[in-house]
């Protein structure tokens, strides 16, 4: 995700828009009670399962067709085990 990226209106999840955007802060604009974090998706596609992160306040087709591709197969099969029979496509 690029810190530039423009992001469109309606890509926020409803209820979610509290979460902090920590690529376009600095360090000393963090307060108490402000909130990180990060969204994960798989995409099933057959026997193929593929990873992607986001801002937890993106709705999950942002997330996929904007977000960062996850390339690692250990952490992606450690955030999905249900899909430990699905070939890991990065």
């Amino acid at each position: 995700m690029s810190r530039n990226m423009q992001i469109p209106q309606g890509c926020f999840a409803e209820g979610h828009k509290n979460t902090m955007d920590g690529y376009n802060m600095s360090p000393n604009e963090v307060q108490d009670g402000d909130q990180f974090g990060w969204k994960y998706i798989a995409i099933v596609n057959g026997d193929l399962f593929s990873v992607f992160r986001g801002f937890t306040n993106w709705d999950d087709d942002f997330v996929r067709a904007h977000g960062d591709r996850v390339y690692d197969a250990k952490l992606a099969r450690l955030l999905f085990p249900v899909l430990v029979n699905k070939t890991f496509y990065s």
